[in-house]
């Protein structure tokens, strides 16, 4: 049983709160990320842990948001990619 068997349906998500999620992304995700992708570079080249990341970042909404709707954030956070290419992702700086 995982940790997001009971997570809501990706229909019933409130609007999101874009400071904390930035905060989050700040303060929890980004540290967490980085030392993860260390200890990776420390096993293999660069390009094989960013496609472990990319691996586990796609099984993780998978498991929480299924299939299409996972497919459908990535296309989302791909075009926000896109739309920001000059300034940072997380707190909107250049």
């Amino acid at each position: 049983m995982t940790d997001f068997e009971n997570a809501p349906n990706v229909g019933d998500l409130s609007p999101e709160n874009k400071e904390r999620v930035n905060s989050m992304a700040r303060e929890i995700m980004e540290p967490a990320l980085q030392a993860a992708l260390a200890e990776g570079v420390k096993k293999a080249p660069e390009v094989e842990v960013v496609s472990a990341l990319a691996s586990a970042y796609s099984a993780f909404l998978i498991e929480i948001l299924g299939r299409k709707a996972a497919s459908s954030f990535m296309r989302g956070q791909a075009d926000h990619i896109v739309s920001r290419e000059d300034v940072d992702v997380t707190d909107g700086e250049k």
